[in-house]
C-alpha cells in the first residue's frame, strides 16, 4: 500500500513543491492512523490535533476531514456511539477552522475574481478520472481481485473494515467532492486539489497483494516499485528541462539589469523575485506591470476563446499589489504611467504570455502603442516612446 502512494506520480510531484500538498496527504494518513486507535484520551488527543492541522493546512482539508468522519461512522455502523466518540474530537478543526474567517474574507477581498482556474469542462475531469480512478496500479488492484473472486477454488479474501482502512479508503471520494464544488461554488477542478485522494490506493493494493499467493505478491510488489521509479524519473525529468529554460531566461534578466539603469518591468512575479534575490541592487527598478481592466478587456474580448487569460492577469496583478502594500515591494507601475516614459525594458517570458500573444514584442505592441518595440534577446525588449 505504501509503494503504491509513493509511486503516483502527483505525489512524486508534490514532494518537490514547497505548498501545502504534501504536508496535507501526510496529515491526512496520520488522521487515519490515529483514529483507528484503541479508545483513550490519547487517541482524542490525536484525532483533534491532526483535525485542526488539516482545516488549516488549506481550505480544502476540510473537505478531505468530512469525508473520512463520515467513513468512520460507516465503519462502525450499528456501533455508532462508538463511531461517535471516535470522531467528536475532530470538530476541534472545524473550530480552528471557523477561527480563520476573517483570513479568508481578507483574501477574497484582495482580489477582484474568484479564481484563476477556468469553468470546469470534460477536459478537467477526465484529468481527474485518469490521476486517481484509471490509472494502473488501482486497475492492476481491481483485476487481481475480481480474478480471484472469479476463482472458485480459492475463498474470496476478507477485509476487515477498521476505522482507519475506511477512511483511507473513503478519499478516493475526494475528486468527485472537487468536482462538485466546482460546479457548485468555483472553479476548483485542479489535480493537486485531490492529492490526498491517492492515499485511497494504499488499501485497495494491499487487498489485492493479500490475496495473492506469496510469489506473485513479490512480481506484484516489484511492479510497484518499477511504476515508482518510472513516474519519479518522469517526474525529475520533467522539472530537471523546465529548470534549464527558466535558468536560461533568468541568466538573460540578470544580464539585462545588470547592465542598465533603465526601469525594468516583469510582466510576471515569477520571473522577477528570483532576479531581485540573486541581484538586490536593481530591485528599486524591478517593477511589476499593472494593466488596467479595460486594457485586460481589450486584449481578451467577451466570447474570446481565451477570455480566462483575463481572470489569471487580473490575479497576477492584484497578487502584487497585495504584496507591495504589505511589503513595499515589489514595486508596481500602471500602465498610464508607463505611457509617458520614455524609455524602459520589458521582461516578459513567451511561455507565460497569454495566447495570441505568445512574444514579448506582439504583447508590447498590444499593451503599449505609444511606444517603439525592439526585441534585445531572448524574452526582453526595449521600448521607446514615438
Amino acid at each position: 500500500g505504501t509503494l503504491a502512494v509513493l509511486g503516483h506520480l502527483l505525489v512524486i510531484q508534490m514532494t518537490y513543491e514547497a505548498r501545502f500538498y504534501g504536508p496535507w496527504l501526510m496529515l491526512a494518513a496520520g488522521f487515519a492512523w490515529a483514529v483507528g486507535r484503541e479508545p483513550s484520551r490519547g487517541r482524542d488527543a490525536l484525532v483533534a490535533l491532526f483535525a485542526i492541522l488539516i482545516c488549516t493546512i488549506h481550505w480544502f482539508g476540510v473537505i478531505s476531514l468530512g469525508i473520512m468522519c463520515l467513513a468512520v461512522l460507516l465503519a462502525y455502523w450499528r456501533q455508532w456511539r462508538a463511531g461517535l466518540r471516535a470522531v467528536i474530537p475532530a470538530l476541534a478543526g472545524i473550530v480552528v477552522l471557523a477561527l480563520c474567517t476573517p483570513i479568508l474574507l481578507s483574501q477574497r477581498a484582495a482580489v477582484t475574481v474568484p479564481t484563476w482556474i477556468p469553468a470546469p469542462d470534460s477536459d478537467q475531469a477526465w484529468v481527474m478520472i485518469r490521476t486517481f480512478w484509471l490509472a494502473l496500479v488501482p486497475a492492476l488492484a481491481a483485476i487481481v481481485l475480481l480474478a480471484r473472486r472469479l476463482d472458485t477454488r480459492t475463498p474470496p479474501p476478507k477485509m476487515t473494515w477498521d476505522a482507519s482502512i475506511a477512511a483511507l479508503a473513503s478519499l478516493t471520494l475526494m475528486p468527485l467532492a472537487i468536482a462538485v464544488l466546482s460546479y457548485v461554488l468555483q472553479p476548483s477542478l485542479v489535480d493537486r486539489y485531490a492529492t490526498v485522494a491517492a492515499l485511497a490506493w494504499g488499501p485497495l493494493v494491499a487487498l489485492a497483494i493479500e490475496a495473492l499467493p506469496n510469489r506473485a505478491r513479490v512480481l506484484f510488489c516489484a511492479l510497484l516499485l518499477s511504476l515508482g521509479v518510472l513516474n519519479y524519473r518522469k517526474a525529475v525529468g520533467g522539472m530537471a528541462s523546465y529548470q534549464r529554460v527558466f535558468d536560461a531566461v533568468l541568466n538573460i534578466y540578470k544580464q539585462a539589469v545588470a547592465r542598465t539603469r533603465l526601469p525594468i518591468v516583469f510582466q510576471s512575479r515569477h520571473q522577477q523575485l528570483p532576479i531581485a534575490a540573486v541581484y538586490p541592487p536593481g530591485r528599486d527598478r524591478m517593477a511589476i506591470l499593472s494593466l488596467p481592466d479595460s486594457t485586460l478587456d481589450a486584449l481578451f474580448p467577451a466570447g474570446s476563446p481565451v477570455r480566462l487569460m483575463n481572470a489569471f492577469l487580473r490575479f497576477e496583478r492584484e497578487a502584487a499589489l497585495v504584496h507591495h502594500r504589505v511589503y513595499r515591494f515589489p514595486p508596481v507601475l500602471t500602465q498610464a504611467q508607463l505611457d509617458s516614459m520614455p524609455r524602459f525594458l520589458l521582461l516578459a517570458w513567451d511561455q507565460s504570455l497569454p495566447p495570441g500573444y505568445k512574444n514579448v514584442e506582439r504583447f508590447a505592441q498590444a499593451v503599449f502603442p505609444h511606444h517603439t518595440v525592439q526585441r534585445l534577446a531572448g524574452n526582453l525588449a526595449m521600448l521607446s516612446r514615438k
